[in-house]
């Protein structure tokens, strides 16, 4: 038996390929916001 997506599922493919495309985009202001979030003092 292989998996395979429902059509619910599948309904998933473009906003989550939105969403890995917006983190490829987005991938330095990411790590500066992890930089200073973990630099912070607390």
């Amino acid at each position: 038996m292989e998996y395979e997506l429902t059509p619910m599922g599948r309904t998933l493919i473009e906003p989550a390929g939105a969403l890995a495309e917006w983190a490829v985009e987005h991938d330095a202001d990411i790590g500066r916001s992890q930089q200073q979030y973990d630099s912070r003092q607390t």
